[in-house]
């Protein structure tokens, strides 16, 4: 029984080691998600067509990707909010030219502003009602549901099933012809460990360090 104990231990033990020499623990750091300190992102559809909802969720895709590199180095919400500002021409023009892709010519207007938001719950982290920092991209009437999440820190979430491949426009529509009108449902956020993740990813990983933890073992 005290040989199961130590081949178990010493194996973990390996397999721990190994996932943190990759550098790879972890897929996501929980952070302090302070209401003061958050910059959100607020997309309002044209309308609530079908396509133009589709086109909402190419949109805020578009922004959550190309705004990545932006905030990766923001310390607070004054630096956040002073970059959207100093990149409000930057975000017009991207949301613009997917607009022109998909065959549309609504206006667009980028603010970076204090607006109002209902309470929301992202997975594990609840954000309070109340109003909030946040960079609002009005899609050409602007009448059409809308959606938020957080910028920085990041804290958007694209589920696989709401994506849409960019460089194909037909898949716009045949998204729309599946999409639901309305508010959009919230993304359940999960944190976990990378580790778990790993081992199910790398099931030789463990069968090579159970080989080594038996070779330790011998003597005991």
């Amino acid at each position: 029984m005290r040989r199961v104990k130590f081949i178990l231990v010493i194996t973990v033990t390996l397999i721990i080691l190994s996932i943190l020499g990759s550098r790879t623990a972890f897929v996501l750091e929980r952070r302090d998600y302070n209401p003061d300190n958050l910059l959100r992102l607020h997309v309002v559809a044209n309308s609530n067509t079908l396509a133009d909802q589709a086109l909402k969720r190419l949109i805020r895709n578009k922004i959550t990707e190309s705004t990545k590199e932006l905030f990766k180095d923001v310390k607070d919400i004054t630096d956040a909010s002073r970059i959207a500002k100093a990149n409000i021409g930057y975000l017009t023009q991207i949301v613009k030219e997917e607009i022109s892709k998909r065959g549309k010519d609504y206006k667009v207007a980028v603010k970076v502003e204090e607006t109002y938001f209902p309470t929301r719950t992202y997975g594990s982290v609840t954000l309070p009602e109340g109003n909030y920092q946040a960079v609002r991209v009005i899609l050409g009437d602007g009448n059409g549901a809308n959606w938020w999440c957080v910028l920085f820190p990041p804290l958007c979430f694209v589920d696989s099933a709401d994506s849409v491949n960019a460089t194909s426009p037909n898949l716009v529509e045949a998204k729309a012809n599946n999409s639901t009108v309305g508010e959009d449902k919230e993304i359940e956020v999960e944190f976990r460990l990378k580790f778990l993740d790993y081992i199910k990813d790398n099931p030789d990983l463990i069968k090579k360090n159970l080989k080594l933890a038996k070779i330790f073992s011998f003597g005991k």
